[in-house]
């Protein structure tokens, strides 16, 4: 068979570095060639007269559905996204290429779908090519694939970008950090941290992250949490200061760990000494009007899901406790796969919640309340943070009494980077209400890092 950019010693090498399972099939001017191999049909169709054109296909041995894509047109071309779909058993593959890859013209490249085998039935699949050329763009060129296979999982994939960008490393030097938030309105990131000389220091990202304050008691740091809406500053040592002037405005009373704010409904959840969460009311003076109940010892974590009503705690004790915020009554508790319960985080846009503790994460499907999957990281996840139109996990670990990383998972959980590895215990991470900058603290050089991340 002669196949169109492949000699046939070269296609053999290609066959064998790639691991191919199917024989490699061609269009040649639009006819359709194909063989057969344990009785099966392998072929393709369409794509003839396109601007991309499907030279060759095959299933890798980890079944992954492999396309070479040639440059039909002579300009050159750039791929954003892969549908493979089968439409009798309603499942497909879903690939967007945020780093589009390109093809020269007149030149091929490999594009690589996962979930797709030869095990299956005889079927066609549907493949959708979406795809800039010669200054236009979303361009869609389309075909299908005949033969014995199966998309086993549907799948919606996009790459992590690789041009993710280290925009500021603070060199921080004057005791370990507790806390971090951004005021977005006032453009500074707030940091908590142990000195002999005020706890706390403001930098202002609009001013080349000048530092612009310090203020607070000469002592140990503690979590710090900015309420951009009310412009309200909170931590335990300082209680409520003005987010603006930084005036002292009064204590919380009980705090022992400022939790997390709802500006829209007008409460703060915090923790207090007793291992319960106090819920304290912006137009009651930021007194405590509920005490929740159920963990056993230290909390850790709080989290507050805005859309669904829901506040969660992490425990020592090893369980989250979730509480209804229309009526504050426990309504589930989940136990840890090991030890305490360090990090919570909600994802709105699947109706997941994510929580770590020592030895990995575990993600709750909240429309039922089933758990969805668990993730060994082997290690403390000391973090969390969902971020993206995509859904990307990061989790900041505790790889030792001194050692830490953030690993990036994609929205099927699969690991896609690391950042910071070796630079020491990441305690703290958020993200910018308004940008895409994610900030997080390193336990053992005592840096902070804010890092550009895909929107």
């Amino acid at each position: 068979m002669n196949c169109s950019g492949l000699s046939g010693q070269s296609a053999i090498e290609y066959l064998m570095t790639y691991g191919w399972m199917l024989l490699v099939v061609a269009v040649v001017g639009g006819a359709v060639f194909s063989v057969v191999q344990s009785q099966s049909v392998e072929s393709i169709s369409g794509f003839s007269g396109e601007d991309v054109l499907v030279d060759d296909f095959g299933i890798t041995t980890d079944d992954s559905l492999q396309l070479s894509l040639r440059d039909g047109s002579g300009q050159g071309l750039t791929v954003s996204s892969i549908n493979v779909s089968d439409s009798n058993e309603g499942r497909y593959v879903y690939k967007e290429f945020v780093d589009s890859k390109s093809v020269d013209g007149g030149e091929e490249n490999v594009f690589t779908l996962p979930n797709i085998s030869n095990r299956g039935s005889s079927s066609t699949l549907k493949i959708e090519i979406t795809y800039d050329s010669n200054g236009l763009q979303n361009l869609v060129s389309s075909g299908s694939i005949s033969g014995d296979l199966e998309v086993s999982k549907t799948r919606v994939i996009t790459e992590w970008h690789n041009e993710k960008e280290l925009i500021r490393r603070i060199d921080f030097d004057d005791g370990k950090m507790r806390g971090l938030d951004w005021n977005a309105d006032e453009k500074y990131l707030a940091v908590s941290h142990d000195s002999s000389d005020h706890s706390i220091s403001i930098y202002n990202y609009s001013e080349n992250w000048a530092l612009d304050e310090r203020f607070g008691p000469d002592s140990t740091g503690s979590e710090l949490t900015v309420d951009s809406v009310n412009q309200k500053l909170i931590t335990r040592q300082e209680g409520i200061v003005d987010a603006s002037s930084f005036a002292d405005e009064g204590n919380l009373d009980n705090l022992d760990y400022p939790g997390v704010i709802d500006s829209d409904n007008g409460y703060i959840a915090a923790a207090t000494s007793s291992n319960n969460v106090s819920i304290y009311e912006f137009n009651d003076g930021y007194k405590s009007v509920k005490n929740l109940s159920g963990p056993t010892d230290t909390i850790w974590e709080i989290n507050i899901d805005n859309n669904a009503g829901y506040v969660a705690a992490g425990s020592m004790d090893g369980n989250v406790y979730i509480w209804d915020t229309e009526n504050w009554n426990l309504d589930q508790t989940f136990e840890s796969q090991e030890g305490s319960v360090w990090s919570i985080e909600f994802d709105e846009e699947r109706d997941m919640m994510v929580f770590g503790d020592n030895e990995g994460m575990t993600m709750v499907n909240m429309n039922n309340w089933n758990i969805e999957n668990t993730i060994s990281t082997e290690h403390r996840v000391r973090s969390l943070s969902i971020f993206g139109k995509n859904s990307y996990t990061a989790a900041g670990l505790q790889n030792g009494p001194a050692d830490g990383e953030v690993l990036i998972y994609d929205s099927n959980w699969i690991l896609v980077d690391k950042l910071a590895e070796d630079e020491g215990i990441v305690r703290n991470m958020v993200l910018h209400p308004a940008k895409p900058w994610m900030a997080f603290s390193s336990g053992n050089t005592e840096d902070i890092f804010i890092y550009e991340i895909p929107e």
